[in-house]
């Protein structure tokens, strides 16, 4: 009797008792939270990951145009290029890149580089390195990646207010903490203390009569 089937199924529903530990995001606010936040910021980052290629693509484009004669390396090709440029949006020692243009090929490459690459066509571009690099930078790197920041926070908001509204979520758990609820606790520890050195002078005096009655 083959009962290879029934394993399957059995593993199967093993399987899904996995799911079993989704249970935690309705015990713990805080973690539904992010899970919603993610869950909401996927198609506006779907968006900016396009425009980001869109970006790379075009940049991409105009190094291969410019610095592609100079090098091979690293602008031989559009595919060389787009991985070259990754690097440089993650600051992925970019001033390599950006030293072989401004200096070219000729002084900046290595021996095996030469071998692999070539190098027949040296020439330096400081000009046009420095306003396509940090161009880049700028745009790419600072404004565009920013925005998943922006996103994430505001998804984080949303969500926020998405899983407070929920009837099934504790409202303590989401209750922050003010001046007036600091200033109250500060009142009543000293109040506390008060009373504390209350009982310590009475103990205290307690102690001294004990003491006196001793001593007679």
């Amino acid at each position: 009797m083959d009962l290879s089937g029934s394993g399957n199924v059995v593993l199967v529903f093993r399987l899904f008792r996995l799911f079993r530990i989704m249970k935690l995001l309705k015990a713990i606010p805080q973690l539904r939270i992010i899970v919603t936040a993610m869950i909401n910021s996927l198609p506006s980052v779907g968006y900016i990951s396009c425009l980001i290629f869109l970006l790379l693509y075009v940049y991409g484009v105009c190094g291969v145009f410019i610095f592609g004669d100079n090098d091979q390396k690293h602008f031989g090709n559009l595919g060389i290029a787009l991985v070259t440029l990754f690097r440089v949006m993650t600051f992925d020692q970019w001033g390599t890149v950006l030293y072989v243009q401004l200096y070219g090929c000729d002084l900046t490459y290595t021996d095996p580089d030469r071998t692999q690459f070539g190098c027949t066509d040296s020439s330096e571009n400081p000009f046009g390195a420095v306003a396509f690099f940090f161009s880049f930078i700028m745009v790419v790197s600072f404004i565009v990646l920013n925005l998943f920041i922006g996103v994430v926070t505001t998804s984080l908001q949303t969500a926020t207010r998405e899983v407070r509204a929920d009837p099934g979520t504790a409202a303590e758990e989401f209750d922050e903490i003010t001046n007036q609820d600091i200033e109250k606790l500060v009142l009543q520890l000293k109040e506390q203390l008060q009373d504390c050195k209350a009982e310590m002078e009475e103990t205290k005096g307690k102690l001294a009569m004990i003491l006196q009655d001793e001593q007679q």
